[in-house]
């Protein structure tokens, strides 16, 4: 991903920004645990954003800040871009694993406490909810997922779900692609690379 934002900068088909890859840790899908013993969300909110707009030349304003994430980082990207709009105005989400506490494997539910009404309040379904009033009309948002994907039918629904919240997103599915973030951005049918020209330019 990297290498191609990098070319596309390069060629100037999308403007020059920072990228800052996020180690979310193995099994912690970028929240707060419940027993609090690993805040990952406090940390890219209340430390990491700080620092990068402080160490970096950042325009640290919402509008030129994004999130994205793929799979699990798609969760994360999905449940913090909605729930602070006032951080981010891009919010990208690559198959995002969105599936419902009994589906996942117990190092995934520990984290939230194998609590299914904490799993649900603090996950991307509730969220967008929850703050879609601060999201719609303001932040630029896309889902993408391949088709040999066995998320497609949950990333259909998120879809769904944000048409339902008057929410206007991307939602594309790319031929012959499995759940590998290079085979999704390969596949689609048009440049993934161009929507961060849409993303960044005027609105």
């Amino acid at each position: 991903m990297v290498g191609r934002i990098d070319a596309a900068i390069r060629a100037g088909s999308v403007p020059s920004f920072i990228v800052i890859l996020v180690q979310g840790l193995p099994d912690v899908r970028y929240i707060n645990t419940k027993d609090g013993t690993r805040p990952l969300e406090d940390v890219i909110i209340k430390d990491l954003i700080p620092h990068v707009d402080g160490a970096y030349r950042t325009l640290a304003v919402r509008t030129s800040r994004a999130i994205e994430g793929m799979s699990m980082g798609g969760y994360g990207a999905l449940r913090l871009g909605f729930k602070f709009p006032e951080l981010f105005g891009v919010v990208s989400g690559l198959a995002p694993s969105i599936t419902d506490m009994k589906d996942e494997p117990p190092f995934v539910t520990e984290p939230f406490g194998n609590d299914q009404q904490f799993y649900d309040a603090v996950g991307p379904w509730n969220v967008v909810k929850e703050h879609a009033a601060g999201i719609r009309g303001r932040t630029v948002v896309r889902l993408l997922v391949g088709d040999r994907d066995r998320l497609l039918p949950l990333v259909k629904q998120y879809s769904q779900l944000l048409d339902s919240l008057r929410i206007v997103h991307q939602y594309a599915v790319a031929p012959g692609a499995g759940h590998r973030y290079d085979e999704i951005v390969q596949h689609l049918p048009f440049d993934a690379m161009l929507f961060w020209k849409q993303a960044f330019g005027p609105r």
